[in-house]
Formats: structure tokens, sequence, C-alpha cells
């Protein structure tokens, strides 16, 4: 398994992914996820991004973590947390928040945020179980309810 930070150049790896990963949503997923699945939105990420990690095994896309600072620059947020089903039983989460934790502590973010539906139970014990806290609840613009979570990057490391 390799890590690997993610660049502008991943887009088409991506965007496979997505597509292959039943039409344009990637609905068989297992422990975490946010952010937009959709192959724009997916590709849009990996074009964008300055803190974004690759997980690969035998030359497949494993996972990826995007993330983005706050323009005041104390806190990010977590877009999108995906690991392959065939990978579900790996540390492969676990070590994409590590990297992302890292950048984060190098350019002096303490903290990593994300939201999960907020009847997505699963996703609220796999970010509580990282020491992720509740902060909030919100509405987004589709009219979906959701949980905001919040860690610190060094409980993250």
């Amino acid at each position: 398994m390799r890590v690997r930070p993610a660049c502008p150049d991943d887009s088409e790896v991506l965007r496979a992914a997505v597509v292959k990963a039943k039409g344009n949503v990637l609905e068989e997923t297992t422990g975490s996820v946010g952010g937009d699945f959709s192959v724009a939105g997916v590709c849009e990420v990996a074009a964008s991004t300055d803190c974004g990690y690759i997980a690969e095994a035998d030359d497949e896309l494993a996972g990826f973590a995007f993330a983005y600072p706050d323009h005041a620059g104390e806190e990010a947020e977590l877009h999108a947390l995906w690991v392959h089903p065939e990978y579900g039983d790996t540390d492969i989460e676990d070590r994409l928040l590590h990297e992302i934790a890292a950048d984060l502590a190098d350019v002096g973010i303490e903290q990593l945020r994300t939201a999960v539906d907020v009847e997505d139970d699963v996703s609220h014990e796999f970010y509580q179980s990282r020491g992720f806290q509740y902060r909030k609840e919100r509405t987004v613009r589709e009219g979906s309810r959701q949980r905001v979570v919040v860690a610190t990057v060094d409980a993250l490391q």
C-alpha cells in the first residue's frame, strides 16, 4: 500500500474510480465518507487542493482524502475521505488522515472539521473513534441536516 500526495493529474484516475463505483456516485462505501462524490466534484477537488492524498494498492486507487484550509488559517475542512470497499479492513483511512493532519500542522492549522449526514451513524462513529467531537448541526442547500465534528490536528498525527 502506498499513500502519496495528490496532484492535478490524478483527476482522471479519480474520475474513473467514481464512474466504476456505480455510475456518478460512490455508493458502496465503508468507513467514513464526506464531500461531493460526483465525477465533477471529485475531479474539481483533485485539481484544486493543496492538501490531498491518494492511497494505491497494486496500481489501483484504494482511497483518497482532501482538505481545504480556511482563509483565516485556523481550521481546515475535510471535504472527502473515501476508501474502496475492498480495502475496508485496512488502516488506509487512518493513514490518509495522518498525512492530511501532518500537512495541516506544517502550516500552523490546529483543527480539522468535517460534516456527516445526521442519519449517517456509521460515519459519525468512525470520526468519534478518531477524536472528532460534535460541534453543531447545520442545514445544507439541499435541505439535508449534517453534524459538524472537529478534531485537533495533533490528535490525528
